[in-house]
């Protein structure tokens, strides 16, 4: 089987990444495509992205850990020391999937990545698969970006926003557009989702460290009491989606369980982080309605078929509410009283048609469109 190499945000306690990681593996080894895999990242740091019953080698980079600990060093390691450790002979390198190509120092460093493994192997196969693609802050940040796509063969991104960015920098690779990656572990996992969670018991949230301002604790707060008020029976879980220690939602978290009546603590139920992204669709199903702020929130709600609504917090989460046509009164803004909101949530959760304006079928079956290239290179 060949070997791969993965670029991406591992190791991370992400559990968003983590499930895009996830399907890409279990993907390429579903498809007796590759099962020996080589992450840029620390091995012992890794989420589970395979199941026991699937034969796969994984290995990170050696001394990774250790390097990544010290200040002075950390930088220089991840950008120059370690290109060069991960320099094996691959037979395909895929970037992915997620925020990916948006900074010039980022773009530079998987430059360096591709340039050290084409030495190894000349003929690797070289892609990035579920990525998005800016927003860019300035001029030399898409050049970044734009030097680095090109040494790809085939490029595959999550939204049309992306799309029409990649598209207009005139590059010769293959491109295509997909829905979110994550989307597709349920079907790897063979399990539709199709019938219904445990109806009736739980509500959830996903809260995105860093971008709760108190005003939207304020409003939350007594978005949620109102709710807890109206529906006595339902119990709220909160979702740990990220913890990363600098990135950790549960900050986020805690902040708003302080800011709620004491009386309700018992009601409240925290979903920590997991190294098992598929932990995290069990959770998720078992909730008549999330309320999300973090994208696979959002995500892997569609994927399980559990009704949602958006507090947007950056340009993806308005990418994927229009790619799945979710409508506009279902993504919540802090502007909006706290009375109207409540009837908007009241509404969805009595809602029993389909509430996307885009076929769900399409949206799914599409999600494969990323590995379109992949074993097509390799019959040629």
């Amino acid at each position: 089987m060949r070997k791969i190499g993965i670029v991406g945000w591992n190791g991370y306690y992400n559990v968003g990444d983590d499930a895009m990681t996830s399907v890409i593996v279990k993907y390429l080894v579903q498809s007796h495509i590759g099962n020996r895999f080589h992450f840029f990242s620390d091995t012992k740091s890794l989420a589970k992205y395979n199941s026991k019953d699937e034969p796969v080698e994984i290995k990170g980079i050696p001394l990774y850990r250790i390097f990544k600990k010290i200040p002075w060093i950390r930088s220089i390691a991840i950008h120059y020391i370690f290109p060069i450790f991960f320099a094996s002979n691959k037979d395909i390198l895929l970037f992915g999937g997620g925020s990916f190509i948006h900074r010039a120092k980022l773009s530079f460093l998987y430059l360096r990545i591709i340039r050290n493994i084409r030495k190894k192997n000349p003929d690797v196969l070289i892609g990035a698969v579920g990525i998005s693609v800016g927003p860019f802050k300035n001029q030399n940040e898409e050049k970044a970006a734009k030097a680095c796509l090109e040494q790809m063969h085939f490029i595959a991104v999550r939204d049309k926003r992306s799309y029409q960015l990649v598209k207009e920098m005139g590059l010769n690779n293959h491109i295509k557009c997909a829905p979110d990656l994550a989307l597709l572990l349920p079907a790897l996992h063979n399990n539709s989702f199709c019938e219904k969670g445990n109806e009736g018991n739980y509500i959830g949230l996903s809260l995105r460290y860093g971008h709760v301002r108190d005003e939207k604790i304020v409003w939350l707060s007594s978005l949620i009491q109102k709710m807890a008020e109206k529906y006595p029976f339902y119990k709220l879980k909160i979702f740990t989606f990220c913890a990363l220690v600098s990135e950790n939602d549960m900050n986020e978290n805690r902040r708003l369980i302080a800011s709620l009546s004491e009386n309700l603590h018992d009601r409240i139920i925290i979903i920590n982080y997991s190294r098992d992204p598929f932990d995290f669709y069990e959770e998720i199903y078992s909730c008549d309605l999330m309320l999300c702020m973090r994208l696979h929130a959002a995500i892997i709600s569609y994927a399980v078929n559990t009704k949602f609504t958006m507090i947007s917090y950056h340009q993806k989460c308005l990418d994927f509410a229009k790619e799945v046509g979710l409508p506009a009164e279902y993504i919540l803004k802090e502007n909006v009283a706290v009375d109207k909101t409540l009837e908007i949530l009241e509404q969805l959760l009595q809602q029993e048609e389909f509430i996307f304006s885009k076929p769900r079928n399409e949206i799914m079956d599409s999600v494969k469109e990323h590995f379109y290239f992949i074993p097509h290179a390799f019959a040629e």
